[in-house]
């Protein structure tokens, strides 16, 4: 197993369970809109007209991309979208390729989607799937934002939040949606280990110069409780390891406070960096693709 920079060890080492602010479960009961079936109506009016969408997610599952894929198809049915992946921009023409081909030899062929210690689930078959999926989809256009393979710094986000300000740059006439990881997703400043943490979310509307802001800007958290997910972690001694893990029930207040499978909420401020919860109770995991 290669020897990675501190910078790489950071992009793949996503630990399952992490701290969050607390939504009062009094406030989840009032407010949580059931999911029996598709996506509410509420999700849609609360990001309808907004010119930036982040949808924060845990890699390496089967039921994340899928879910993402469902708010993009609605949206994608109003007007052309930009769909930004955390994928590095070195790819993109092999990206390019593919939407148009459909061939998924070209994508085999990346270092990215060969090397699943450092794409850490998001080169998972869900995400491949999804791009499959997107390709059927008018008027979508797919982007990578993730910086390159061989990266050296401390600044990621900020390196990702600029790469997103370049793709809206290009096209200043289109909303862009961006489904990443979702300590990127964050529309504010700081995470639980470090306050002063530089999300990406808060980057973008740091550096865009007013063109995103929180008032034409929406954050959607990915959220659950028990499953698996595909994850690279660092073990004691430093080695990573990359594998199948299994996880909860967390019992998070999102999974007490009522006892759905899945629901939409519009969290009653920006919660861990989110103005939107979606709840789902088990996710599976998604191999390498």
């Amino acid at each position: 197993m290669r020897t990675l920079i501190l910078t790489l060890m950071v992009m793949v080492i996503i630990l399952i369970p992490v701290a969050q602010a607390t939504t009062p479960s009094d406030y989840i009961k009032e407010h949580a809109v059931n999911i029996p079936d598709s996506l509410p109506p509420q999700l849609f009016s609360a990001i309808d007209g907004k010119r930036l969408v982040l949808v924060g997610e845990v890699h390496g599952t089967n039921e994340l991309p899928d879910l993402a894929l469902q708010v993009i198809t609605k949206l994608a049915e109003k007007k052309s979208l930009l769909v930004a992946l955390e994928f590095p921009t070195e790819i993109q023409a092999q990206i390019d390729q593919f939407m148009k081909t459909g061939d998924l030899n070209i994508l085999r062929e990346t270092r990215f989607f060969q090397d699943a210690e450092y794409h850490s689930g998001r080169g998972s078959v869900a995400m491949v799937n999804l791009l499959g999926s997107l390709r059927n989809l008018s008027g979508v256009s797919v982007f990578c934002f993730d910086i390159p393979f061989n990266f050296n710094g401390n600044n990621r986000d900020t390196e990702m939040a600029k790469n997103i300000l370049a793709i809206a740059a290009q096209h200043p006439d289109q909303s862009i949606l961006i489904f990443t990881g979702n300590i990127h997703s964050r529309l504010t400043l700081g995470v639980p280990w470090d306050p002063d943490f530089k999300t990406m979310g808060s980057e973008v509307l740091r550096l865009s110069a007013g063109r995103f802001t929180l008032k034409n800007s929406e954050s959607i958290y990915l959220r659950y409780d028990q499953g698996s997910a595909w994850q690279c972690i660092r073990e004691d001694g430093g080695k990573i390891v990359c594998d199948k893990r299994s996880f909860g029930p967390g019992n998070s207040v999102y999974a007490t406070a009522v006892p759905f499978d899945s629901y939409f909420l519009e969290e009653p401020g920006l919660t861990d960096g989110h103005h939107i919860t979606l709840f789902l109770r088990t996710v599976s995991a998604s191999q390498p693709f």
